[in-house]
């Protein structure tokens, strides 16, 4: 993210509480420094908590797709049905006798964008039509 903004000369500030009851604070510190123009909420802060703190400071948010099922703006992440599902695999091969440790290790193969228009309509944010398009679900 710091790469990407500084490549296209955006500022650039990071506040990550230690705390999600420290998170209020600093969403409040960085919106008098940058204006709340200038803000987004990323989802590390837990998703309900930080839902909750962008719809209250009215900020565009992104993070993992239950993230944007939650009411965040936007999400792309792994899908977490297929994660399931592969996992059943290894609980499948393990009771059928082999060793975890020789089980390879795989990483997500499936990822899942979702738009929830009806938070951008809340922020008053127009989606253009081309990432809808490219979006795997729309919420309205």
């Amino acid at each position: 993210m710091q790469r990407f903004m500084a490549e296209r000369g955006l500022a650039h500030e990071y506040a990550c509480p230690a705390l999600p009851p420290l998170a209020e604070q600093a969403i409040c510190a960085v919106e008098r420094r940058l204006g709340p123009n200038d803000c987004f909420i990323g989802s590390s802060l837990g998703g309900f908590y930080a839902t909750y703190l962008a719809e209250k400071h009215r900020l565009p948010s992104f993070g993992s797709p239950i993230f944007a099922r939650a009411g965040g703006l936007i999400a792309y992440g792994p899908d977490g049905a297929d994660m399931y599902r592969r996992a059943a695999g290894y609980v499948d091969r393990i009771l059928r006798g082999m060793q975890p440790a020789s089980i390879p290790m795989e990483g997500p193969t499936k990822f899942e964008m979702i738009v929830n228009l009806k938070t951008a309509k809340a922020l008053g944010l127009t989606i253009s039509r081309e990432l809808l398009a490219r979006a795997d679900q729309v919420i309205e």
